[in-house]
C-alpha cells in the first residue's frame, strides 16, 4: 500500500475528518442554494439562509448517518433528523452570528454571501461534531444484564 493510500485510510478512520468532509459538502450545498436564491432575485441574503440551511442540514444529516456515524441507531429517521437540526442549533447560532456580521460589515461579502457562509461554517464545526456524536448519532446502547 502506498504512503498516500495509508494516509487517506488513516484520515478516513477519523470520525472528525469524515464529519469535516461531510461539512464541506454541506457547506457547498448551503452556498449553492443561497447563491441561487439571491442571484435569482427570490430572496435577499438574510432570508436566503433559511432554504439554504434546510437543504444543507438535510444533506449533512444523510451523509453523516451513512458515512460518519455508520453504527448509529437507524430507527426513526425523521426524529433523528429533527434531533440533528436541534442539536446543531447552537452551532448554527454561532454560524449565523459570523455570517450576519460579515455581510453587514463587508460589502464584498454582502455581494457574494457564500463567503460569509464559509466563515460561519468554520465557527460551528467543533460544536456540531460534538453535539452530533453525543446527541444524535450515538451508537445503540447494549442491554445490561
Amino acid at each position: 500500500m502506498s504512503a498516500l493510500r495509508r494516509l487517506v485510510a488513516f484520515l478516513l478512520a477519523s470520525r472528525f475528518v469524515r464529519f469535516s468532509l461531510v461539512g464541506t459538502v454541506s457547506m457547498v450545498v448551503d452556498m449553492g442554494i443561497l447563491q441561487a436564491v439571491v442571484m435569482g432575485g427570490i430572496l435577499d441574503p438574510h432570508l436566503g439562509r433559511i432554504p439554504a440551511f434546510l437543504g444543507a442540514a438535510t444533506v449533512g444529516w444523510a451523509l453523516n448517518r451513512s458515512f460518519t456515524f455508520r453504527q448509529a441507531d437507524r430507527s426513526g429517521p425523521v426524529r433523528q433528523w429533527l434531533r440533528y437540526v436541534s442539536a446543531n442549533s447552537l452551532g448554527l447560532a454561532a454560524n449565523l452570528a459570523v455570517y450576519y456580521s460579515l455581510i453587514t460589515l463587508f460589502p464584498l461579502v454582502y455581494a457574494y454571501p457564500f463567503l460569509g457562509v464559509a466563515g460561519g461554517s468554520v465557527m460551528g464545526l467543533a460544536f456540531n461534531f460534538t453535539a452530533s456524536k453525543r446527541l444524535v448519532f450515538a451508537a445503540p446502547r447494549k442491554p445490561q444484564g
